[in-house]
């Protein structure tokens, strides 16, 4: 069976797809239980020889939760250098469409 190389969360089956974000919900459930807020973000690399991706989660305390975004938004603006070619921040809110959109 060959493996499967993606460069995106986004290009994966729509079943692999389903499972990632039911999985993404139970740790949102269980780290909500707990206090916390959860910032879910996708690495990619290795394009050329073997692409892969995985989606890392960082758990923040409620309280300084609602702090988190402007610090996160900021930090990505000020790579200037680093990702000039790229759009630094894509918003993936529901009410946006999601992740798949």
């Amino acid at each position: 069976m060959p493996i499967e190389h993606y460069y995106s969360i986004t290009e994966v089956e729509e079943e692999v797809y389903d499972e990632i974000r039911n999985f993404m919900k139970c740790l949102v459930v269980d780290f909500d239980s707990k206090d916390f807020e959860l910032i879910f973000f996708e690495n990619a690399f290795n394009f050329k020889a073997m692409p892969h991706c995985f989606m890392e989660v960082v758990a923040i305390p409620r309280k300084i939760a609602a702090k988190s975004e402007v610090y996160f938004k900021k930090g990505l603006e000020d790579l200037e250098s680093e990702w000039s070619t790229h759009k630094k921040i894509i918003d993936i809110s529901k009410d946006k469409g999601g992740l798949k959109k």
